[in-house]
């Protein structure tokens, strides 16, 4: 309005605005930047703390500073305390679900790896392991490896080595479905399937 010809005292008063008001300039303290710093460095190497023990600190290291004024600079810079979670009950687990391999071909492991080559290509890993003896009986490498894959690989090591009692693996769609779970069945070896999240 100003810049459209009309004097200061007749804008102010035409939107109800003091003329102090529009004249304020708001003042630069000193340290601002170095208070802001120690702030989020704090919020930071503590994320358990909030405003008020960040506060505390700063006095205890020597800073004259309200604790108001840090409560405003956590708003400002949007600063919040990490949400604690809460732990969740592990059930127990009967040592008979989960028997330990105690000589070669007793329990067999197999899962997942994912890697990508330079181009950026997605590679998928069956790898599958002989818990007793550590010894790694066999890497699948692949863009894609279905359930049809898991079993022709599994009767090819089965031929070569024997076939285990158990096998243990998550619950990933190629190790629970049905033509693995019937071919496993069918050569009297039986699944062990791991909890989700474990």
């Amino acid at each position: 309005m100003i810049t459209q010809g009309l004097s200061e005292r007749r804008a102010c008063g035409l939107l109800g605005l003091g003329r102090k008001s529009f004249r304020y300039e708001a003042v630069k303290r000193d340290g601002q930047e170095r208070i802001i710093e120690r702030i989020v460095e704090l919020a930071m190497k503590y994320p358990r703390f909030g405003y008020r023990r960040v506060w505390a600190m700063l006095v205890r290291a020597g800073e004259v500073i309200n604790r108001k004024r840090v409560y405003r600079l956590w708003k400002v810079l949007n600063l919040a305390l990490a949400r604690k979670r809460p732990k969740r009950k592990r059930p127990a687990v009967s040592q008979q679900n989960w028997p330990v391999a105690n000589r070669a071909n007793h329990v067999w492991t197999y899962d997942f790896v994912f890697d990508q080559v330079v181009s950026g290509r997605k590679l998928k890993m069956l790898t599958l392991v002989d818990e007793y003896t550590r010894e790694c009986l066999a890497v699948h490498v692949a863009q894609s490896i279905t359930a049809a894959d898991v079993r022709r690989i599994l009767e090819r090591v089965c031929y070569e080595r024997g076939y285990p009692a158990w096998i243990r693996s998550d619950n990933g769609s190629e190790f629970i479905a049905a033509s693995v779970g019937e071919w496993l069945a069918a050569n009297n070896i039986k699944p062990l399937f791991i909890e989700p999240g474990k």
